[in-house]
């Protein structure tokens, strides 16, 4: 091959990888909250709707709602596991009765935390998608896990509901969440 053919095949290879339209990666679209959500005290989680002829306060309660139900899973993984360490840390048998105190504390702190969420941030994408941030404290989830364990009324575990284990659940969820 001559010289000629090789330089302007270069120059052809640089004017179109020049002036090829560049591709942005979804995550470089997105704010940072959008793909990695996250909330400096507290537990975030993201919700999403597009916006359709139903109109923008319909997709925000659809966005609300699906970030809702990414924190009340974020928050009962972590509220589960907090309570089932804290039962195997202070040497009570892990029983049946165990277990249906840490699935109603569970549903209890759930419920009440997602109650306590609130709308942090939103971004409408260019693709008329609605995003939502929504946010809990981790105050609130450890408050609302120890007044749960508080109002438990299994004979059985007056053990778990006593001040000293009641301290020791908190400092376990402060640790936790902190």
């Amino acid at each position: 091959m001559d010289m000629k053919k090789i330089i302007l095949m270069f120059i052809t290879l640089i004017l179109v990888t020049a002036c090829s339209k560049v591709d942005y990666t979804q995550t470089e679209k997105y704010p940072d909250w959008v793909t990695s959500p996250t909330y400096e005290g507290g537990i975030a989680g993201v919700g999403s709707a597009k916006i359709t002829e139903l109109g923008f306060d319909f997709a925000r309660k659809e966005a609300m709602a699906n970030a809702r139900a990414d924190l009340a899973r974020q928050i009962g993984i972590k509220v589960n596991s907090t309570i089932k360490s804290y039962v195997a840390k202070s040497g009570i048998d892990q029983n049946a009765a165990v277990d249906k105190v840490v699935e109603e504390v569970y549903q209890d702190v759930v419920s009440e935390d997602i109650t306590g969420s609130r709308l942090e941030k939103t971004w409408e994408s260019p693709e008329g998608e609605l995003f939502v941030l929504m946010v809990v404290d981790n105050e609130n989830i450890i408050n609302g896990t120890v007044e749960a364990m508080e109002e438990m009324d299994d004979e059985d575990l007056e053990e778990l509901k006593s001040e000293k284990s009641q301290d020791e659940l908190r400092q376990e969820l402060e640790n936790f969440f902190n």
